[in-house]
């Protein structure tokens, strides 16, 4: 079966649609044939006078296998069903359809989210989130613990695509700029072709004066995430700075790499602002692994996408993790 990853919004369905349709076309663009798998009230699509060769072996196959009306658009081929649960074994069916090497990306709305994770039939590697943030904060927080229980990777959009951009997706035609960079990104995350091993580029000057660097990063880390919580502070401030507090204490230093980061949209008073940070960390003597964790950044200590840093884990719980500093 083709490896999938399940698209949805974590409530209204706003923007999860264009989300999936622009993750299905990067996969196309990556090498992979690609098919989008759409449960919902859809305008029906025509295929596209420039597609791809993999988007029209894909919709041949879809029309003889499954006598589905599939459409080659751009870099993906996509088939639309019924926003409903029977179209769960319709999608599975599609996923076996279609030829080794291929993925599918199936969106479904938010009420057909949980049978999709159970289905038997469906067995996703990856889930991407549309979540409009700081409003659905706690409830991508839940669904990002849940995926991450069930050993399957996660990555969370805190806003919708512009309507530009969205038109492109839908086309199968690339949306260009950073976007189209973290797409990519996600692509390899959430398929299972993610980088696990990043070699260091510095060069031996940069390693030789990098200790002092760190050892300061790491205390500004620390310090941003207790010594910056003080009155007014609301629980979820209260949790970070006492999960620094115990990882200064009982942390493991480990390198990873930030895959992305999501701001929530929550600040605080000393102008640090919290994000929803994916790592990929490889511990020494283990395999590497994924992890999205959420973390207040402060100016005094910035950090972006595609930095190398170092992480504080939890010996106990790998997943409780904390940045303490760049690589």
């Amino acid at each position: 079966m083709a490896r999938s990853v399940l698209v949805s919004s974590v409530s209204a369905p706003r923007g999860a649609p264009a989300l999936a349709a622009a993750l299905a076309t990067a996969v196309g663009q990556s090498g992979r044939p690609a098919l989008l798998v759409e449960l919902g009230d859809t305008v029906k699509r025509r295929p596209t006078l420039l597609a791809s060769a993999d988007a029209r072996d894909l919709q041949a196959v879809v029309r003889d296998k499954l006598s589905a009306d599939a459409a080659a658009r751009g870099h993906a081929c996509h088939l639309l069903l019924p926003a409903e649960a029977q179209s769960l074994e319709r999608a599975a069916e599609a996923g076996e359809a279609v030829p080794a090497g291929a993925a599918c990306v199936i969106h479904v709305a938010p009420h057909l989210w949980q049978p999709a994770l159970e289905h038997p039939g469906l067995r996703p590697a990856g889930g991407l989130l549309s979540a409009e943030l700081p409003r659905d904060r706690a409830l991508a927080a839940l669904a990002v613990r849940d995926l991450r229980r069930r050993g399957i990777a996660v990555r969370v959009s805190g806003r919708p695509l512009g309507p530009l951009a969205a038109r492109r997706a839908v086309a199968g035609i690339g949306v260009g700029g950073a976007l189209e960079a973290r797409l990519a990104r996600w692509t390899e995350a959430l398929l299972g072709g993610g980088r696990v091993g990043r070699p260091g580029n510095r060069n031996r000057g940069e390693r030789a004066m990098g200790f002092m660097d760190r050892m300061k990063s790491a205390a500004e880390s620390a310090q941003a995430a207790t010594s910056k919580v003080g009155v007014g502070a609301d629980r979820g401030q209260m949790d970070l700075a006492n999960r620094a507090q115990k990882l200064m204490k009982e942390g493991v230093d480990t390198p990873a790499h930030i895959d992305s980061m999501t701001s929530t949209g929550k600040t605080d008073t000393p102008g640090g602002t919290e994000y929803m940070i994916t790592f990929t960390v490889s511990p020494a003597g283990g395999e590497a692994y994924e992890v999205t964790t959420n973390q207040f950044i402060y100016p005094s200590a910035p950090f972006t996408e595609g930095d190398d840093v170092k992480l504080k884990v939890d010996p106990a719980d790998p997943n409780v993790v904390m940045i303490f500093g760049k690589a």
